[in-house]
């Protein structure tokens, strides 16, 4: 048998076996959530890398349209309206009294 007083290291180390098991398994975890955060990470990589190409080609898009569109100025010169703008032509007159129809059948002047 063994002595009384060698129960209290066996107990010792009986608790730290038992730690050094939670904090490996600690350990563990925490590589498999490094491991999700790194592939969550480059899955959104991917994604902004994506978004930057589409909006670099929309980009393109707008500008080749914006392009296509003559300025203001160069329509106004080409025009020759911009010595001398065009003034507003002046709307007709409306009758104050507009002549009745005559009735159906009536004959007209």
């Amino acid at each position: 048998m063994a002595p009384a007083g060698s129960l209290a290291p066996m107990a010792s180390f009986a608790a730290l076996l038992d730690r050094l098991d939670r904090l490996l398994l600690r350990y563990e975890e925490a590589q498999r959530r490094q491991s999700l955060l790194e592939s969550q990470v480059q899955a959104l990589t991917l994604e902004r890398d994506s978004l930057r190409s589409r909006l670099a080609a929309a980009r393109g898009r707008i500008d080749a349209l914006l392009d296509r569109i003559p300025s203001e100025r160069q329509e106004l010169s080409e025009s020759g309206a911009a010595r001398e703008p065009a003034a507003p032509e002046p709307a007709a007159p409306e009758p104050a009294n507009p002549p009745a129809e005559p009735p159906a059948g009536a004959p007209t002047p």
